[in-house]
Order: C-alpha cells, then structure tokens, then sequence
C-alpha cells in the first residue's frame, strides 16, 4: 500500500496571493510526476478564474474540481469522494496539502493525512508542517510511500476473546546503522533530539509510525490515543507531542494521561541487567486509569484506542493497559512501539472470576493472570525501508 495521490489547494498552496506560482513549485510538481502520483487542485473559486490560474502550472494536474463541481464547500467529505472515485484508489492512498481551516476540515473530515503549507500558513497546529515546497516530496516518498510498514506485529486474541494488535516499528536495537540506535535512545530516554536530514529524530520517527499506520488502514478505526508511562510515571514529552497533532489529523481524541502510575514501578531494565526476571504484577500494582471526566464512559467505552510506547520486550505494560481499557469497556486496543526486542509477547488475560476498577489501584493474585505467548510476525523487509529512508536523509 502507497500513496497514490496529492490534492492540493490552489490558492496560496501552488498561486501567490500575487498571482504567480509559488517559488519551487514548479520542479515539485515535475518530481511528483516523475514519482507516478495523480494530482487534484480543489478550489472553492469558479472555474473562470481557477482555470487561468491553473494555467501557470508546468504540468496539468489529473483533476481540477471546484465548489461547481462538487455542489459544496470545502469541509464536505464529497471533495475526497469525488477524487477517491475518479481515480479508482482508497481514502488511504490520498493525502492533501494546503493552508486554510477550510483545507484542513477537507481532510479532517474524511480521515486522509494532511499536510499544512507552512510558507503560506505558518504555525498552524494542523497537520504536518511543510517548511517548503521542496520538501513535500521528501516526505511523501519517505513517510507514505512505503510498500513494507511493519517489522513486527501480532494479531491474536487474549483468553477471553478479547482482540490483541500489537506492531513495531522495528527491532530494538541494532537495524545495521551506524549511530542510529545511540541517537534513537537519545531521543527516547534522554530527550537529545538529533537531526536526521531534515528531520529531527522525533519526527523521523513518529512520521515513519503514522505513515505505516495510514497505509495499513488502521488509521480509519481509532477514535482515541494515549501514551504509555514511563516507570516513575512521567511520559515521553517527544512523544506526547506528536500524538497530539496526529490525533489532530484523524479528528481523534488525545488522552494525554489516560494511563498513570499511583506510584513508580521498577525499571524492568535495571531488573535484566541485574540477572532479575521482569515481572506482570509489577505494572498490575502501579498502574490504572485516570479519573478525569470522560474517562469513566464517552472517551472509552466502546471505544478503538491506540497506546504508544518506545519499546516493547515481553510486553507487560501495554499488556497490563490494554487489560485496564479492556475492563473500562474499550471495544479494542491497539499497542504500537517503536522497536520490539522480543520475538514474542506474552498475551495476559485476567479471569472473569475476579472483579475490579480500572480506575483503582488494584492488588491481584497470580492465580486470577493467565499467559499466552504470542509470536510475532516479523517482516525484515521493513527495517531496511528505515535503513534506506535513514541513509538517504542524511546523505
């Protein structure tokens, strides 16, 4: 699955406010040709004056629709109908760039990413920011033309029937690259956030997590996302921050502190290198939800919601989470992570014979945990598409 097609927003996004191509456009929309994308120009103007406008274009686009065309403004899902149907492609093989409100609500509406024109919109907390022109190809190539998304993934049910979606970036540690795993933990566990081209690494990062996410489809399931806590219960600032303008993009709810630590856990990496085993009931007693209004019903019951963590090894905390929703009445939980160590997760169920609040710390004796081991499918296909994306940004 890949990209298959750029809307973009004539005014401001491809024309001046002068009248003139915007300065790059013209090679951009060259390469965008050369990388076999359709092209649409939505405009709300009348075809009088958006098709003297188009004319300043090097290429024609594939696709010109205005508000005549389309009946109504910008906003309705009918402008991505309208193309998804012209073109014979899905809502996920579309993205949008442009720089108004009204863009945005185009894509928001109907779930496609959409990226903000920075150079006519600067600043805006939509979308995903294009400093330039020629950046936009840069980042539809690496990010959302990708053919292998996942190098790791479960997709299984717990001993209850509950169902269990689990993916990972990559592996843990060592994907072959020099410097990439000390810069990636940089990020993640010290907040040393290093460039990768002309990304930093947080971004390189969370763009290749929402572009595997976008192109498997499961974007258009969610209705919500939160982060997992770190041990002592603080959350990854990087992290959170992208969540919450990828939230943004899906008109889906961010939970900043949905799941919280009543006090702090042991640090399962300090146990590993003790010689000390990780163990299930460590995150059961530090861990539940919060109690903030929303989170006891509309937010979560019946709900798809997504956790994020870093790492994931035998997957105790988002196991633990995904527990915690599952009794709050969460319809489905998907757990993403950057890199996984493990071939394997082990799937916890808790018995329907013991009864408990998610929204209270909870003391739990083993005999009510039971353990599935999972094993993941792996796809080594997918690290190298982050080696190659990696190299080439920093060339």
């Amino acid at each position: 699955m890949t990209i298959k097609a750029l809307i973009t927003d004539l005014d401001g996004t491809l024309i001046t406010r002068s009248g003139s191509l915007v300065p790059e456009f013209d090679l951009v929309l060259l390469q965008l040709q050369d990388m076999k994308l359709s092209t649409a120009v939505f405009s709300n103007h009348p075809h009088s004056i958006v098709d003297r406008k188009v004319q300043l274009l090097p290429i024609s686009p594939d696709l010109v629709l205005t508000k005549e065309d389309v009946g109504v403004a910008k906003g309705s899902r009918r402008w991505i109908d309208m193309v998804c149907s012209e073109f014979g492609i899905n809502r996920n093989e579309v993205a949008y760039i442009g720089d108004s409100i009204n863009d945005m609500a185009t894509a928001v509406n109907s779930k496609i990413i959409y990226l903000n024109a920075e150079w006519s919109n600067p600043g805006s907390k939509y979308g995903i920011p294009v400093d330039s022109p020629k950046m936009l190809p840069v980042i539809l190539k690496h990010f959302f033309m990708k053919e292998h998304l996942w190098y790791w993934s479960v997709d299984s049910s717990n001993a209850r029937g509950h169902k269990v979606v689990s993916k990972a970036l990559i592996r843990g540690r060592d994907i072959g690259i020099k410097n990439f795993d000390t810069e990636l933990l940089g990020w993640t566990k010290s907040n040393i956030d290093k460039q990768v081209g002309l990304f930093k690494m947080s971004e390189f990062i969370m763009y290749h997590l929402l572009g595997s996410l976008y192109l498997d489809g499961t974007y258009g399931e969610i209705d919500g996302w939160t982060v997992a806590p770190g041990h002592t219960g603080q959350y990854n600032a990087s992290i959170v921050a992208a969540l919450e303008r990828t939230a943004r993009l899906f008109r889906n709810l961010f939970l900043p502190n949905l799941v919280c630590r009543h006090r702090a856990a042991k640090k399962s990496a300090y146990l590993r290198a003790r010689g000390e085993q990780a163990d299930f009931g460590e995150q059961v007693s530090t861990m539940c939800l919060s109690c903030e209004p929303g989170y006891r019903s509309k937010h979560i019951k019946d709900k798809t919601i997504v956790v994020v963590d870093d790492f994931v090894t035998e997957g105790f905390t988002t196991e633990w989470i995904r527990n915690l929703l599952f009794n709050a009445g969460t319809k489905c939980v998907v757990s993403l992570a950057i890199g996984a160590y493990h071939d394997s997760i082990e799937v916890k169920s808790i018995s329907s014979d013991f009864t408990w609040d998610s929204y209270s710390p909870v003391t739990m004796d083993d005999k009510y945990i039971s353990t599935k081991v999972e094993w993941a499918n792996r796809n080594p296909s997918a690290i190298q598409t982050i080696r190659d994306s990696y190299s080439e940004l920093n060339e």
